[in-house]
């Protein structure tokens, strides 16, 4: 009998520990430095959406937030106060801002200053690449001082600053990820910059391309830098590279150029760049098509300015598409 009282008051012990620990918490917050009511909302929301605590309570005249939740969450929530309720100075800006929370999963908070980007349009673009590249959920933007506020696990969040930096100093790059980290293997990041992209549409012609052809599903583009950054497989790497070496030319090229991909059980394993000389936009792109349609080629890919069409196919495929050029060009 001793033994079972013994064991009931351990539960009700233990019971009473756990609903101590879970009885939410308060916390009441004061901004100082926001000097206008758009700052003070993009701060609250970035708190709410990071820690999502679900009590909230605002007030824009006195400028105070009031949360109610779990105090693992709210202290997420007090680290981000103290964090952006301060002037932003060029030592803060490059300074890590990083926390850490309990447990695994989305359990790194990082605060990044994005400086080099004098309109709100290329701040944007910038956090919606590196959030996209690194499949974080969880991002929120503070457009005045260019910060935003990214949650992830520690993989996320290391190739998050990996790009942000990258970006910044405009040092091109690789980045691979953990073996572990992406059920398709894409582990390995690659940013690329185009020179000789005069126009954006140019640009995102060349990505387009190389993101088809090369098979890579996440390609993303900054057009102002002309920066786009590529995340796939150790295999796909290469063909991408080789794609960039090709189609960011200043000019017109000559010939054509092809590369034989080497991949297990992959049919369509040549690829192959040509480079017309079509007086007008509307012979070229009638060129392409006649290709794609008389070849079966699946792939055909073209860029304007460079009047470069580039195709994946079959050995005979490739082998019907250069008869076709070869005619084609013999006619101008």
């Amino acid at each position: 009998m001793r033994t079972v009282l013994l064991l009931i008051l351990a539960a009700a012990a233990a019971a009473a520990q756990t609903s101590s620990e879970a009885k939410p918490v308060d916390r009441t917050f004061r901004f100082q430095h926001t000097d206008t009511a758009q700052n003070f909302n993009e701060a609250v929301l970035m708190i709410r959406t990071i820690t999502a605590i679900p009590r909230v309570t605002i007030d824009e005249t006195e400028k105070t937030l009031e949360m109610r939740g779990d105090a693992e969450e709210l202290g997420v929530a007090e680290w981000l106060f103290h964090e952006l309720d301060q002037p932003v100075t060029a030592e803060r800006s490059k300074a890590v801002h990083e926390y850490e929370t309990g447990g695994n999963g989305e359990n790194v908070v990082r605060l990044f200053y994005v400086q080099n980007t004098p309109e709100v349009r290329m701040f944007q673009e910038i956090v919606t690449l590196v959030r996209t590249t690194a499949d974080i959920r969880r991002v929120y933007t503070y457009n005045a001082p260019r910060a935003t506020v990214m949650r992830g696990n520690a993989d996320q969040i290391a190739l998050a600053a990996w790009l942000v930096e990258s970006i910044e100093t405009g040092k091109m790059g690789e980045y691979h990820m953990a073996a572990n980290s992406d059920p398709r293997g894409d582990t390995v990041v690659r940013m690329f910059h185009i020179a000789h992209a005069e126009s954006i549409q140019n640009f995102q012609e060349i990505a387009t391309a190389i993101r088809t052809i090369a098979d890579i599903r996440r390609v993303f583009t900054y057009n102002e830098p002309r920066i786009f950054v590529t995340r796939g497989t150790a295999e796909q790497k290469p063909l991408a590279e080789w794609l960039v070496q090709h189609l960011d030319q200043p000019g017109p090229g000559q010939g054509s150029a092809m590369y034989e991909y080497q991949g297990p059980n992959v049919s369509e394993n040549i690829v192959k760049v040509f480079y017309l000389h079509s007086p007008t936009v509307e012979q070229f792109q009638h060129t392409a098509v006649d290709v794609r349609t008389r070849t079966g080629i699946r792939r055909v890919f073209t860029c304007n300015a460079s009047r470069t069409m580039t195709v994946r196919g079959t050995v005979d495929q490739i082998e019907a598409a250069n008869r076709m050029v070869a005619e084609a060009e013999s006619e101008k």
